[in-house]
Order: C-alpha cells, then structure tokens, then sequence
C-alpha cells in the first residue's frame, strides 16, 4: 500500500527514526516495491520531502 497506493505510515520518536527502524522500513519497501538500494534511497528521501511540504 505504502508504495502502489500512497500509504502512510507514522514513526514515534524524534524526527530521526532509529537506524533499525530505517534498515527495517527501506528491506520492507525495497522487497514488495521491487526497488534498487538507490531507488529505495530516493523514494524515502521523496517521503520525508512530502511530509515537510505538506
């Protein structure tokens, strides 16, 4: 959902999510969204800029 169908999802905690919550969130979108390391890199890169933004 997250990928396809512009889902969100909510991190706890200050605005740097911990190292493993990251490593953990970039496997699960690279491994359903079918991505690149460099394409999950800038995919959540665009959801942290959306999120300011809006």
């Amino acid at each position: 959902m997250l990928v396809y169908e512009g889902g969100h999802f909510y991190v706890c905690g200050d605005c740097t999510m911990a190292e493993d919550v990251y490593q953990t969130l970039k496997h699960i979108i690279q491994t359903h969204g079918e991505m690149t390391d460099k394409q999950v890199e800038a995919y959540m890169l665009s959801l942290r800029v959306s999120y300011i933004i809006n």
